[in-house]
């Protein structure tokens, strides 16, 4: 095989051009004993056909796959193989037998490898001579790069998380995690609740702070370490639930509350008994019995040549074809001065709202919309707020020629508008000063699932049901929410409603 590719090498070297090709590879943290994406890229793809370089990874880091990433015909080939084992040295190479361009959607990663880490940090270099190192445009002509550093690998101590055969679980963790580095797997919050349709959306987050409840999505009936990270992010609320540390008591059905849904073996479903000592380290779905709606005339509005402002209206809005126009909740808040936009086509009543588009006239069609968002954003439809430039450990930022500024003195905020109060810690130390901040905007990823597709016909041997069985016989189950007989492993597991430790 080491022979194959060096004669596939020497395929490759037609004229040689000294200017230097862009071969790089991006930093990657990566779990300790687990598995995540590193991306190659390439500058100026598309003006090219082939490639080989060979990579120099740390100690005990693996390549156990590599995939071309964007469009391309049968044609295209790509192989990688170990060819230096005692200095852990991959080869790569990429041709195409028609000749066909490289394309690299639009953002120049080439090549997503999957990697194993068994052992500590380091450094992944482009190795070996100039020589080696070859991006070829079709004419056959090809430019080369001299070996160095091209990137790092963090490998981190990870935190475990299982998902069952359904391919979801919930998690609570007491450490910060870093799901960016992640091939497979998301995580999201859970950000609102359609009342009407039974539609929960969820917002995907990658930088996950302690203690946030999340729903996971990946790989079935595996186990995963995720990195810890450094998380600078500020996610209020979350209608998911649950504590890292401690089992919880799920209260029953009451007036304001429609019950709970739960997860387990990949399914959502409402029980209105409540249970007894929900496991730590899951969460449940926290969901409103009533939510504000109200329908009336279509709303006109203007938009000023900044092209943003925000909103907060006294009736159901339908965005959904205001064509050039959307509308956002605000998801988060990070330390970098990042505000985490989540889009939303439907609003009810009294639910404040940053909208952008172009500078004009917009008529919005009201529509009965009765759906909960979790938001950042804070407003009255028709009252005025007083507010102050600093409220305990919250800073008041409000629209200022067209970006979040600080407010600077008392005011009275008008009402039918919305304004962002955000922790003091988490504001950009140069931006704390009065006016416009400046601000970036990123529109998070969000998308929806549906407790009426997920729940079947209602009936679960999950945890929901551990308070009405508890009652009976000696019931166990664990922390999947599934019932077994009698645990045959070390562990913690839920007997009749409690926790228990099996040791």
């Amino acid at each position: 095989m080491k022979k194959l590719f060096t004669m596939m090498a020497f395929s490759l070297c037609g004229a040689m051009a000294y200017a230097q090709s862009a071969i790089s590879v991006k930093d990657v943290t990566l779990a300790k004993g687990g598995t995540g994406q590193m991306e190659v890229t390439i500058d100026k793809a598309a003006s090219n056909t082939a490639f080989q370089f060979d990579l120099k990874l740390p100690a005990k880091v693996s390549v156990k796959s590599a995939v071309m990433k964007g469009s391309y015909g049968e044609n295209r080939v790509l192989k990688n193989q170990l060819v230096d084992a005692s200095n852990n040295i991959y080869r790569f190479l990429s041709y195409d037998n028609e000749n066909a361009t490289l394309t690299s959607d639009g953002d120049g990663v080439l090549i997503t490898l999957e990697a194993e880490a068994d052992a500590e940090s380091g450094k992944v270099s482009l190795n070996g001579t100039e020589d080696q190192n070859l991006v070829v445009n079709p004419e056959g002509t090809s430019t080369k790069q001299a070996g160095g550093d091209v990137a790092g690998v963090n490998v981190a101590d990870g935190v475990q998380i299982t998902i069952g055969a359904s391919g979801k679980t919930t998690f609570v963790c007491g450490k910060d995690l870093d799901f960016s580095s992640q091939a497979d797997v998301k995580a999201y919050i859970a950000t609102g609740y359609d009342l009407a349709s039974g539609d929960v959306w969820l917002t995907r987050v990658k930088d996950v702070p302690a203690n946030t409840p999340i729903w996971v999505k990946g790989p079935g009936s595996t186990t995963l370490q995720i990195p810890e990270g450094t998380s600078a992010i500020y996610y209020p609320k979350n209608l998911l639930v649950g504590s890292a540390t401690e089992a919880v008591d799920i209260p029953a059905e009451n007036d304001n509350y429609a019950g709970y849904t739960l997860l387990s073996d990949g399914k959502i479903f409402k029980q209105a008994d409540g249970v007894k000592g929900f496991p730590a380290g899951k969460a449940y779905l926290y969901l409103p019995k009533t939510i504000n709606s109200s329908v009336g005339d279509a709303l006109t509005l203007e938009l000023g040549s900044y092209g943003n402002t925000t909103l907060v209206s006294s009736v159901d809005l339908d965005f959904t074809d205001v064509e050039g126009l959307r509308a956002y909740t605000v998801t988060g808040f990070d330390k970098d001065g990042t505000i985490w936009l989540s889009r939303v086509k439907t609003a009810s009543a009294g639910t404040p709202l940053y909208l952008k588009g172009a500078a004009g006239k917009y008529s919005i069609p009201s529509a009965e919309e009765k759906i909960c968002y979790v938001n950042m954003l804070a407003g009255d439809a028709t009252k005025s707020t007083a507010l102050t430039p600093v409220v305990g450990d919250f800073t008041t930022l409000v629209l200022i020629e067209g970006k979040f500024g600080k407010l600077s003195v008392n005011a009275t905020f008008p009402g039918g508008k919305a304004y962002l109060p955000v922790p003091t810690a988490y504001l950009p130390a140069a931006s704390r000063g009065n006016g416009a901040v400046g601000l970036s905007e990123n529109e998070a990823e969000v998308i929806k699932v549906s407790l009426k597709d997920l729940d079947g016909d209602g009936e679960t041997t999950g945890i929901s049901r551990i308070a009405a069985e508890a009652a009976g016989n000696d019931v166990w189950f664990n922390l999947s929410g599934q019932r077994i007989n009698t645990p045959t492993k070390k562990g913690l597991y839920i007997r009749n409603g409690k926790k228990v430790i099996v040791k």
